[in-house]
């Protein structure tokens, strides 16, 4: 009996899967993007009860992977929709249920909430979101649902509680998803037939490399994976165990992800290591350790092997150093000292505006017919090079992208 209902199920489950696999096979002959979209859309559907059951860590691995949705208004990142569908989620439980295993800080939470009603207000005063994904002329509307998924992935993350016992492996997995934002340069290395997976990733970080001139190629996505690298490496060893002699891999892949993280040309990119490598020695305990004089003393040999090969090294290498007081190549420096400038000078024209949007910030939406027009102006000679910045509102000042949107409040 039980034979006969396994047999009858797995025919049925043939006959639904072979007209599937027709169908499917159809639309990838066609090679059409509304087939792909189909072929996309039946995935998520054969993929829905595994999300139901894991969403939760589908969220967490998604945080930090740059992942993109395609088929979707915008591309937006697969980390956005799933932290929606996760506090949809726990709202429902704690409505039917009425119970939650929710992390609540109340200093955070509502801080955060505080913030999203503030960038809602702003946008209904200021016209609205818009939308250019959606055909609106008044651009902006992904820069707000950047903040409010930001609001939400915070929700999402501490929607439960994370058993001790999957702990470390749920660290781990939220930082070393970061590796895949390496894809898109990988992606534009290897030419065009390759590119159709840029619907799964983001263009923008390979816009650098797109961009090099001569010989400075910046690779923008293999500095943010060389981060998870090492955050990896310090949330699952610790300094203690990066340094443990009898796992030698460990500190050769910190110390060559580091190398590595310079390619991208950003001279934030040794800041941001050196910084969250001493809060983690401090508060390791290690200051009174023989690890404090041994990784003086490796700092100190990084620092001959820089200056003597540095006119060796890529053009990025040498940008991403050009902060340091060593000779470089006069290329990567006139590059980084030409983006220096490029900042003052935004910045000087952006202050004296300020004061107009104290009480009601400008919002993020600006018009995108204006944008195009001082694009092609710029293009033309006719405007400055950082004219376009001004009506997007992306002022590279984490003070002003703040304060000239949302005013006051938002600061």
């Amino acid at each position: 009996m039980f034979k006969e209902a396994g047999i009858a199920k797995g025919l049925m489950i043939l006959l639904a899967a072979i007209p599937l696999a027709i169908f499917s096979g159809y639309f990838l002959a066609k090679g059409s993007f509304g087939g792909y979209a189909i072929i996309f859309i039946l995935l998520l559907g054969l993929a829905f009860p595994l999300v139901m059951d894991k969403h939760y860590w589908v969220t967490v691995a998604a945080v930090n992977s740059t992942l993109l949705l395609p088929f979707f208004p915008g591309q937006p990142e697969i980390v956005l929709v799933m932290s929606a569908f996760t506090v949809f989620t726990l709202i429902l439980n704690r409505t039917m249920m009425k119970t939650t295993s929710m992390v609540w800080v109340p200093s955070v939470s509502y801080a955060l909430l505080t913030m999203a009603g503030i960038l809602i207000a702003t946008a209904y005063l200021r016209g609205g979101i818009g939308g250019r994904a959606l055909g609106s002329d008044l651009w902006g509307a992904k820069r707000y649902l950047g903040v409010l998924g930001a609001i939400l992935v915070y929700f999402a993350l501490t929607s439960r509680t994370i058993p001790r016992q999957y702990a470390l492996l749920s660290a781990t997995v939220f930082f070393a998803s970061g590796l895949l934002s390496a894809s898109s340069n990988v992606i534009f290395a290897l030419g065009e037939p390759f590119y159709f997976f840029f619907w799964f990733f983001p263009v923008k970080l390979a816009t650098l490399q797109y961009q090099a001139q001569g010989e400075m190629v910046r690779l923008s996505g293999v500095t943010f994976a060389m981060w998870a690298v090492v955050f990896t490496l310090g949330v699952r060893y610790g300094i203690r165990g990066i340094s443990d002699v009898t796992k030698p891999w460990r500190l050769m892949l910190f110390f060559g992800a580091i190398a590595v993280s310079l390619l991208g040309g950003y001279r934030s990119s040794l800041v941001v290591i050196f910084f969250v490598f001493s809060f983690q020695f401090l508060y390791e305990g290690l200051l009174r350790s023989r690890l404090l004089i041994v990784y003086t003393l490796l700092g100190m040999l990084g620092a001959v092997f820089l200056i003597a090969f540095i006119d060796q090294m890529p053009l990025s290498v040498q940008r991403s150093v050009s902060f340091l007081p060593i000779d470089i190549d006069p290329i990567a420096k006139m590059d980084a000292a030409n983006t220096l400038d490029w900042r003052f000078q935004i910045w000087k024209t952006v202050l004296p505006e300020v004061p107009k949007y104290l009480l009601l910030g400008k919002g993020y939406s600006f018009s995108g017919t204006d944008y195009l027009l001082v694009q092609e102006a710029i293009n033309r000679g006719a405007y400055n090079s950082y004219e376009h910045v001004l009506i997007s509102g992306n002022y590279h000042s984490g003070i002003l992208t703040i304060l000239i949107p949302f005013g006051l409040w938002g600061m």
